[in-house]
């Protein structure tokens, strides 16, 4: 008997955040569900390997203090189990799935093609709009007018995991930081200078 692609017990922590989720069997969704359950447990990896260790040291840092960084850290410790959630809920996990893993009959589908990348935005809108360690989250825009807003700290610590998971795939982690420089830009936008600072001097040490 093959095991679930989602754990019934999976189903029910992800039902009781408020997520509509149903669970799919068919083979053309395998590949997308195994691609979010190995990049959440990265990010979870990475927060162990990266940030736990903190806790039982002096966080020497000019502009934050030893007692407010290791707060945070636990506060993450709370949110990252749930972090990238809501991609199994309806509002994200076609829109992606089509856009990154479609099958074969979509993909001969002019019909579908066309709508493909606007199905994937209304994905990830929503995506930034319900998950804080996205820099997008914190944009306000009333009257067309645009505010950045600071990034708490605890999510800055999730975005961070979230990045860096992505190099511990690859199984290099010192690339972090060279990534951050080269190619982050659509990130940096979205952040203030104290966010970007924080940022920065958190990867850099």
């Amino acid at each position: 008997m093959k095991s679930k692609l989602v754990s019934n017990q999976q189903i029910q922590h992800i039902k009781s955040k408020g997520i509509s989720f149903n669970y799919i069997s068919e083979e053309d969704a395998k590949k997308y569900l195994e691609y979010i359950k190995d990049h959440i447990n990265n990010v979870n990896k990475m927060f162990e390997l990266y940030f736990i260790p903190l806790l039982e040291r002096d966080f020497i840092c000019p502009f934050i203090s030893d007692e407010e960084f290791k707060d945070a850290i636990r506060k993450c410790s709370i949110n990252i189990p749930d972090h990238d959630l809501s991609k199994f809920g309806e509002e994200e996990f076609d829109g992606y799935r089509e856009k990154y893993y479609p099958t074969s009959m979509e993909k001969a589908d002019s019909d579908f093609q066309r709508k493909v990348d606007e199905r994937s935005e209304e994905a990830w809108i929503h995506h930034y709009n319900n998950n804080p360690h996205h820099p997008a989250y914190w944009v306000n825009n009333e009257n067309n007018i645009e505010t950045i807003n600071d990034m708490d700290l605890e999510y800055i610590i999730e975005m961070i995991c979230d990045w860096g998971s992505f190099s511990l795939k690859k199984g290099d982690i010192t690339e972090l930081p060279n990534w951050y420089k080269n190619k982050a830009y659509e990130e940096k936008e979205h952040m203030t200078d104290n966010t970007k600072h924080t940022v920065e001097w958190i990867i850099e040490n």
